[in-house]
């Protein structure tokens, strides 16, 4: 799936998570998790990329094509085969379970926002074909990768993003909502606290 979509699916996770649980959940942090694995695979390529078109080495209508990227051989440029490596790494569960074992033991606790990463990976074993960098989720032990459907199919990117928007303004709507009720218990509490005493009640 791509980037954007990544985060966008692991703050609704977490805002989820965060009021049914009623825990102290960062969204933020949890949101970085879900895009972390794509930002360590791809940053390295990106810069390497702006830096080649910035001193004229490649022009911007010559992108690789994805058969040049992944998989990576031998006679590919060391970009791809970085990248390839680094994608293996951030897109593997034994990477991520070693990850935060260690992470758990330094603080000492669970570190929920975390699991905006094993999120990622889960929907990537599902949005990615063999055509395009499938999720080498069981490396290094396994070379095993699952031919799913491709996030670039347009229906896919449509139904996507659509589902995104309905729950974004299911959540806008419920904060309203929500917004609203808090503002009506305030304004009753500040009635009963200000209504005035009767005559009777100064007799008694």
């Amino acid at each position: 799936m791509d980037i954007l979509a990544h985060g966008l699916w692991t703050a609704a996770g977490a805002l989820t998570a965060k009021k049914k649980l009623k825990n102290k959940m960062r969204v933020g942090l949890a949101a970085f998790y879900g895009v972390f694995p794509d930002l360590f695979s791809f940053t390295v390529l990106t810069v390497w990329y702006a830096t080649q078109l910035l001193t004229g080495k490649v022009s911007a209508g010559h992108l690789p094509e994805p058969s040049e990227i992944e998989p990576s051989s031998p006679d590919t440029l060391w970009i791809f085969r970085l990248t390839n490596l680094l994608y293996g790494m951030s897109h593997s569960v034994f990477v991520f379970l070693a990850i935060a074992a260690i992470v758990f033991i330094f603080k000492r606790r669970v570190v929920w926002e975390m699991a905006g990463w094993l999120f990622h990976i889960g929907i990537d074993v599902f949005t990615h074909s063999y055509s395009f960098y499938p999720t080498p989720v069981l490396w290094p032990v396994s070379s095993w990768r699952f031919n799913g459907l491709s996030w670039e199919t347009p229906w896919f990117m449509a139904v996507n993003y659509a589902a995104l928007l309905l729950l974004y303004l299911f959540f806008i709507k419920k904060s309203l909502l929500s917004v609203s009720e808090e503002g009506r218990l305030r304004f009753l509490g500040k009635r009963l606290t200000l209504k005035p005493v009767s005559v009777s009640d100064k007799e008694e």
